[in-house]
């Protein structure tokens, strides 16, 4: 029971991270130390290392239970209001929305008052992102929303405090159903 406890707890919180609810904002302030060890101790609970007999190592690859990235092979976001800038040919800028089209690492930087990152990757692909002092509204949507890609992982750099927040209106811009119910916002198509 304890790992369900804990998968729970972890998918809870990446969900969390993508998108808010009514009026709301999340934060996140985090100590690379203490997260390490934190997010350590729940992959070896979650990889089928604990003591209640639950086997979930066939649940999640060696991928999904890496706690780092290389800030060398990352490609760096800018955010700011009609002057958001990325080098990397898998991202577009298109005013406030930044869509990130390729697998990779992406690291998020700076202010949207009202716009969004999409993540329309292949179905194949994996995408990182990694927010680092972000702060980003979106008014009519989710602040993050996963389009389509395999798998999205969300970090939070050590020491950096980050907020999505929503306005609480949600304006189709695609054929998914975002809506107010649920009150956390992660879409993926596949």
């Amino acid at each position: 029971m304890k790992g369900k406890e804990i998968l729970a707890f972890l998918l809870t919180g990446t969900m969390l991270l993508t998108g808010c609810g009514a009026g709301s904002s999340v934060s996140a302030l985090e100590n690379a130390d203490d997260a390490a060890e934190s997010t350590e101790s729940a992959a070896k609970e979650v990889s089928g290392n604990s003591s209640n007999g639950l086997d979930t190592s066939d649940m999640f690859t060696d991928r999904d239970r890496e706690i780092g990235y290389d800030e060398e092979k990352s490609a760096y976001i800018t955010l700011s209001d009609d002057e958001s800038i990325c080098d990397s040919d898998a991202v577009w800028v298109d005013g406030d929305t930044i869509t990130i089209t390729d697998e990779g690492t992406y690291i998020l930087s700076g202010e949207l008052t009202d716009g969004m990152i999409i993540v329309d990757a292949e179905d194949t692909d994996k995408v990182q992102i990694v927010l680092n002092g972000v702060k980003i509204t979106s008014e009519q949507s989710a602040a993050i929303y996963v389009r389509s890609a395999d798998k999205v992982f969300i970090t939070t750099a050590g020491g950096s405090e980050n907020t999505l927040t929503n306005g609480g209106t949600y304006t189709a811009i695609d054929d998914n159903n975002i809506d107010a119910e649920s009150g956390i916002y992660l879409y993926c198509r596949r």
